[in-house]
């Protein structure tokens, strides 16, 4: 459907009067006679309580304020759609609870009323699924890990009461001392994203940054919280299944929603093949690796989360819109 712009620009918001490069943004387009609203959010980033402070703010979910169950949520503005731009993991310490937070918005009202694209960061965490450790993307600091959002997968442990206890002080000495680390390298300058690597063993592992006589406790906690964050979104589980369900890139109200950029000669039914591609890549019986053969084979699905050339170039853009015959592109990462 192509739609006709019949507002200014879009308005960004961010949390309170801030303005932040996250912040949703609402437009409203005439599909036919009937005005319809579509509101995005961009990278969450394992921020949950952003995430349901923005999604409140744009009062389309009656329930949502008193904390009740997600049954029991209402949608309260039937001609709006509420698009998430991708990027729910990595960089803070809820990826879990974000990326649930948003499987379950889409799951309770369908994609007809909430859509949610991937971005690089899911891209790459399904494609870590099948890559080994000390060259999985989750193992860079600072471009994904926090070393929270490792542990916010585990399960605690059950029955003893001493056991217990012991587990949540070594995880929390663990992730003290990770933080430490990461804080000591970054304000000195040391940090080289091919020289420190959040793994728990090799030559490039945050270990050697670590005081000696806790390096064992911290790789023993590292190694645990890592294969906990891969099972989670393995393929069986509710967060992986989902996440392999997800496109690159939608279609609302004569919009094309993208997270990282699109090539200027793409066309509409290209981009309903690359979802195509990439939702076969990801089925169940698949190998795991078929994504990550898929984005070598083609470059062009990589520009869809993680090329930046369309921001900076009016004429790029301009040729992709009638590429596409839309009417606006939404870009989610924007720096």
């Amino acid at each position: 459907v192509n739609a006709r712009a019949t507002t200014a620009a879009p308005s960004f918001k961010g949390t309170d009067e801030a303005t932040d490069s996250r912040a949703h943004i609402r437009s409203s387009f005439m599909i036919g006679d009937a005005l319809s609203t579509v509101w995005a959010i961009g990278d969450l980033h394992a921020d949950a309580h952003c995430a349901r402070a923005w999604v409140r703010r744009t009062g389309l979910i009656d329930g949502l304020h008193q904390n009740v169950s997600p049954e029991k949520w209402d949608w309260a503005e039937p001609a709006s759609t509420l698009v998430f731009m991708g990027d729910y993991v990595d960089k803070g310490p809820y990826a879990r609870s974000t990326l649930n937070f948003v499987r379950t918005l889409n799951e309770r009202f369908g994609d007809e009323r909430v859509q949610a694209i991937l971005g690089n960061h899911e891209v790459n965490l399904l494609v870590d699924r099948a890559t080994p450790q000390g060259h999985r993307y989750l193992n860079y600091a600072y471009a994904a890990a926090h070393p929270a959002q490792y542990a916010e997968w585990t399960v605690q442990r059950q029955g003893n009461v001493t056991a217990v206890a012991e587990e949540t002080a070594n995880m929390r000495q663990a992730l003290d001392l990770l933080l430490k680390a990461l804080d000591h390298l970054y304000v000195t300058g040391a940090y080289d994203p091919q020289s420190v690597l959040m793994t728990p063993s090799g030559r490039a592992s945050i270990l050697h940054h670590i005081p000696v006589a806790q390096r064992s406790l911290v790789a023993s906690e590292l190694a645990r919280w890592q294969a906990a964050y891969l099972r989670g979104v393995g393929p069986s589980t509710p967060e992986g299944a989902w996440l392999s369900r997800r496109p690159l890139t939608v279609r609302v109200a004569g919009l094309v929603f993208v997270h990282g950029g699109v090539h200027p000669t793409a066309t509409a039914a290209e981009l309903d093949e690359i979802n195509a591609a990439v939702a076969r890549s990801l089925l169940p019986q698949a190998d795991l690796a078929a994504l990550g053969k898929l984005l070598q084979q083609r470059p062009e699905i990589r520009e869809l989360v993680e090329d930046r050339r369309l921001h900076k170039s009016c004429d790029r853009v301009l040729r992709a819109l009638a590429s596409l015959n839309v009417t606006r592109i939404a870009v989610g990462s924007s720096h």
